[in-house]
């Protein structure tokens, strides 16, 4: 495999992982946490130091979740990747 081809398939298996992350329970809470946080520095109004720590801690707890959710995604590529691969040379 030359040096091009095998850059195009890590690319292919990177942005398949990156969709296959947002898939996942623990991306979408991350995101929520995230928002947020966005949502609450936005408003000039508010100034709750508690709600913002409240907010933080939850991106953060989130965040380590967010682990979890790409773990459970590199399994699925993997899978994938290992049943594409079988058909693949399943015929040689």
């Amino acid at each position: 495999m030359s040096n091009e081809n095998q850059g195009k398939g890590i690319e292919r298996a990177d942005n398949d992982l990156i969709k296959a992350l947002e898939t996942t329970e623990e991306y979408k809470a991350w995101q929520e946490s995230l928002f947020a946080i966005i949502g609450y520095t936005t408003d000039e109004e508010l100034n709750d130091e508690e709600l913002a720590m409240e907010l933080m801690a939850d991106h953060l707890n989130s965040s380590f979740g967010l682990q979890k959710g790409l773990e459970s995604a590199r399994d699925k590529k993997r899978k994938e990747l290992n049943e594409e691969w079988l058909l693949d040379n399943s015929g040689q």
